[in-house]
C-alpha cells in the first residue's frame, strides 16, 4: 500500500504546473547560456542582466512552489477535502504519513538538483572547466584536497538539510494545528515559525558553547583557517539531523495520535 500512496502523492506534487515550472527554468537556462556566450553589446548586456534575474526570481518560486504543493497537499489529505477519503484507505497512520514525508523529501531534493544543475551547467559552458579547476586548485592549495572535496559535499548537504528543516516545520505546524478546533491554519503557522525559530536559537547557543563566532568573522577578508571551517560544517550538519529527526519522529507521534478533520 505505501508504493501505491507514494505514487500518489509523488503525482499530486508534481503535477502539469510543476512541469511546466521546470521547463520554464530550463529555457531560461538556454536562454542565459546563449546570450552570456555572444559578444556582449549594450543591448546584450541588458537583456543577460534580465535572464539572469529571470533565472534567480525562477529558481525561488520553484523552491517555494513545492515547499508550499508540500504543505497544502499535506493539509488537504489529511484534514480537509480529501480526509475522509484518505483515512479510510486500508492504510496505516505510519504508512500514510511516512508515505508524505518521503515524497515531500525526494520532491524538494529534485527541485535543488535541477535548479543546481541548471546553474552549473550555464556556468560551466560560459566560464569553462579550465577556469572551474584553476578555483578547485587554488582551494586544494590552501586547504588540502580531501579538505575541499569535503567542504564541497558538505556545503551541498547543508543547503539540503536547510531546505529540509524548513519542509519539516511547516508539516510539523500543521500536524500540530490541526488538532486544534478553531483557527487551525493560523495555529499551524504559528506552530511552525515559533518551533523553526526555537531550534534555531538552539544553534546560536549551540555556536556560542562552541565559541564559533569569535573563530569565524563572515565580515573579514580572511580565510578562516580550515579547522573552523570544518567544526562550523560538522556542527551544522549534525545539528540539521537532529532537527530533521526531530520534527519527523514528534510528527509522526502526534499525528498518530489521531486526526481531527472538518
Amino acid at each position: 500500500m505505501l508504493k501505491n500512496l507514494i505514487k500518489y502523492d509523488f503525482k499530486w506534487i508534481n503535477n502539469k504546473a510543476m512541469f511546466a515550472y521546470y521547463i520554464l527554468l530550463f529555457l531560461i537556462t538556454v536562454s542565459v547560456t546563449i546570450v552570456e556566450g555572444m559578444e556582449q553589446t549594450f543591448f546584450l548586456l541588458i537583456v543577460d542582466k534580465i535572464l539572469s534575474g529571470m533565472f534567480i526570481s525562477c529558481s525561488i518560486s520553484l523552491v517555494i512552489t513545492v515547499l508550499l504543493r508540500i504543505w497544502v497537499g499535506y493539509n488537504i489529505s489529511f484534514y480537509k477535502d480529501e480526509s475522509y477519503l484518505t483515512h479510510t484507505l486500508p492504510a496505516s497512520k505510519n504508512e500514510l504519513y511516512n508515505s508524505k514525508i518521503i515524497v515531500s523529501i525526494v520532491s524538494l531534493i529534485i527541485a535543488l538538483v535541477f535548479i543546481a544543475i541548471c546553474f552549473l551547467s550555464s556556468y560551466i559552458i560560459n566560464v569553462g572547466f579550465d577556469s572551474i579547476k584553476t578555483i578547485y586548485n587554488g582551494a586544494v592549495a590552501i586547504a588540502g584536497k580531501a579538505n575541499t572535496n569535503l567542504l564541497i559535499i558538505g556545503i551541498i548537504l547543508i543547503i539540503i538539510l536547510e531546505m529540509l528543516f524548513v519542509m519539516f516545520a511547516g508539516i510539523f505546524g500543521l500536524t500540530l494545528g490541526n488538532r486544534s478546533n478553531n483557527n487551525k491554519i493560523v495555529k499551524s503557522i504559528a506552530f511552525g515559525f515559533i518551533s523553526y525559530f526555537m531550534l534555531n536559537m538552539v544553534s546560536i547557543v549551540v555556536f556560542k558553547l562552541l565559541d564559533v563566532f569569535t573563530k569565524f568573522d563572515i565580515t573579514s577578508k580572511t580565510i578562516p583557517e580550515v579547522g573552523v571551517l570544518k567544526m562550523l560544517g560538522i556542527t551544522g550538519l549534525i545539528l540539521y539531523i537532529v532537527y530533521n529527526l526531530i520534527y519527523y519522529l514528534v510528527g509522526k507521534s502526534i499525528f498518530n495520535k489521531g486526526v481531527n478533520v472538518e
